[in-house]
């Protein structure tokens, strides 16, 4: 399998969301919330291989800002360039929406080990210039 057979589509659905987490030894979320997340989400995408969901990634913006959350590839198809791609269909998305003269932000909270990666893609690690640290509060009921 090389990224010539992928495919990339605008659209993922609750079962291939969790699916997709469970693939890479993550908890599974309630259904609702999912649903409501990934409608609530600016740009959506997942990779297609054999007819098989095999990889996502979601942005979620206003226009100006917009963090790129929840780039997962199945473990069997990781290091084949499928992450790279997603993350760089949902950055050239946000480029065509940016009106001539303007910028927008996309920020993104890594898991650990994985910063290379987004390097790789063109993110720069927090803080530089004026930014300060990335900072996080979860919330929990």
């Amino acid at each position: 399998m090389n990224e010539i057979g992928i495919e990339i589509r605008d659209s993922l659905n609750v079962d291939e969301y969790n699916n997709l987490r469970k693939q890479v030894g993550w908890e599974s979320k309630n259904p609702i919330v999912v649903e409501k997340a990934i409608k609530n989400s600016t740009i959506v995408k997942k990779a297609i291989y054999v007819n098989c969901a095999v990889g996502m990634a979601r942005a979620i913006g206003d226009g100006m800002s917009y963090l790129l959350v929840d780039v997962v590839v199945n473990s069997k198809y990781q290091k084949k360039g499928i992450g790279k791609k997603l993350v760089n269909s949902i950055i050239d998305e946000i480029k065509g929406n940016t009106i001539v003269g303007e910028y927008s932000t996309i920020n993104l909270i890594s898991i650990k080990g994985m910063e290379k990666f987004y390097e790789s893609c063109g993110f720069e690690a927090v803080p530089f210039g004026y930014n300060g640290n990335g900072m996080r509060i979860k919330i929990e009921k």
